[in-house]
């Protein structure tokens, strides 16, 4: 049974220009994420799929291996997903055999061996995929609006029982990009995560980061301090 890790990290980037090899904590951003993959025992080789040069570059010199992604599986609109099939071809043409396939997303650098263990053991028989999550501050039912044409709010999501309470409220997650842990056999059939049964992991706030933007990267650089050094 061996397990990869797939490091997801394209070029472009909106909110935040060359986000992947931004340095933080003096190092690439990318290189958090592959230096964690390399330390883990329970994971058997690391890959880095991307489009971009420079990305390649700093992959291979931390001792990545290297996915050529096609430039149109690595534009703003374009479905990770495909990307992961892509990936996953890739290895059967190589005959590379994996069981399991992990995903660590560079924009969540800071991680526990113990997460990312939890989420493989939670890959059984029974489920298709595992995902990271953390609790939500928001709730459709108590504290989420739309707005309509004329500026009038209403909540997200009525209940007949009016919630007054946010403890009150149903259990609300919000996917964190930690760790993705599902199989070849699964992406190969399926466009999305959510067409097979999924199983989360528990990441608490701390670790929780999601860098999108700015803003992030300055949490991201407190955080990292804070919680790894």
């Amino acid at each position: 049974m061996k397990n990869v890790a797939v490091i997801f990290a394209r070029g472009g980037s909106k909110g935040l220009p060359n986000k992947n090899i931004k340095k933080l904590n003096n190092y690439p951003l990318i290189s958090h994420s592959i230096d964690f993959a390399k330390s883990c025992n329970f994971i058997n080789d690391v890959f880095v799929s991307t489009e971009d040069k420079k990305i390649m570059e700093i992959s291979s010199a931390l001792g990545a291996k290297i996915i050529k992604r096609p430039k149109h599986l690595a534009k703003d609109n374009s479905p990770e997903f495909l990307a992961w099939k892509h990936a996953v071809n890739f290895f059967i043409r190589k005959k590379l055999n994996f069981s399991k396939i992990i995903s660590l997303p560079t924009v969540a650098p800071i991680r526990k061996k113990k997460d990312i263990r939890l989420a493989i053991n939670c890959l059984d028989s029974k489920t298709d995929v595992v995902i990271s999550v953390t609790n939500s501050k928001h709730y459709p039912e108590f504290n989420m609006v739309t707005i309509d044409d004329q500026g009038y709010c209403s909540l997200l999501k009525k209940k007949k029982k009016k919630i007054a309470r946010r403890q009150d409220a149903m259990s609300i997650f919000n996917i964190v990009p930690t760790v993705y842990v599902t199989t070849p056999e699964f992406i190969l059939k399926n466009s999305n995560i959510f067409d097979g049964k999924v199983k989360a992991v528990h990441i608490p706030e701390e670790r929780s980061i999601d860098i999108d933007t700015k803003f992030d990267f300055k949490i991201a650089e407190f955080l990292v301090k804070e919680f790894i050094n």
